[in-house]
């Protein structure tokens, strides 16, 4: 089982990652992957960060808790549009490690 190895671990809601990374982990590619959707209409979201992966998936949380409150951020949209009042649900997944942010855009471009 994967550790969050944030200051809070108990408190931490990225904890499980959906592979063996740690949220602590800087400098990704990843997925979020909407637990609201249907099987045939999965919603994934593809970002990219250097700050950690628990700060960036906190902020998607956020979004997803209070959509109203973050209409410009996607996932904001998203809940406000297909799960009104719906607690948040999502999973993140690292897809790609890298320092460089030019090798980071092209990932999540792909």
């Amino acid at each position: 089982k994967t550790q969050c190895t944030m200051a809070n671990p108990d408190l931490c809601k990225v904890f499980p990652l959906t592979n063996k990374d740690s949220c602590s982990t800087k400098g990704v590619v990843y997925e979020v992957t909407c637990g609201r959707c249907s099987e045939d209409v999965k919603s994934t979201y593809i970002g990219e960060i250097f700050m950690t992966l628990h700060h960036r998936a906190s902020e998607h949380l956020r979004a997803a808790a209070n959509p109203l409150s973050q209409p410009h951020k996607a996932i904001g949209q998203q809940f406000a549009m297909d799960h009104p009042n719906a607690d948040a649900s999502l999973s993140f997944r690292i897809l790609v490690r890298n320092t460089r942010v030019l090798d980071r855009k092209t990932w999540e471009c792909l």
